[in-house]
């Protein structure tokens, strides 16, 4: 199978970038007033859907960067809606598991 060139992989970029700018205004639209950003509910749905993740687990399963999950886990641990549990594998990498509040 013959592998994607730089300009085909641009050209599918250029396609589906309208689509994702749609679907992420939709998505703040339909978070307006409930305090939380798209990266919080992504990160809400992950956990939600695994019922625990390290940051580490969420970065490589979100496709984000780690100072940005970080920085999002630590809004909604002050918000109430994650709360850090023991990770007995590691304990410098935490569990975030949802809170009732969520």
């Amino acid at each position: 199978m013959k592998s994607a060139s730089g300009e085909d992989l641009y050209a599918g970029v250029r396609l589906v970038r309208p689509l994702l700018r749609r679907i992420t205004a939709r998505v703040e639209r339909d978070l307006q007033g409930t305090n939380i950003s798209v990266g919080q509910r992504a990160i809400l749905e992950a956990l939600h859907e695994t019922k625990r993740a390290t940051a580490p687990m969420l970065t490589e399963w979100l496709d984000m960067k780690r100072q940005f999950v970080a920085r999002e886990l630590k809004a909604l641990l002050k918000a109430g809606m994650v709360e850090k549990s023991a990770n007995p594998d590691h304990a410098r990498s935490p569990f975030y598991v949802l809170t009732h509040e969520s």
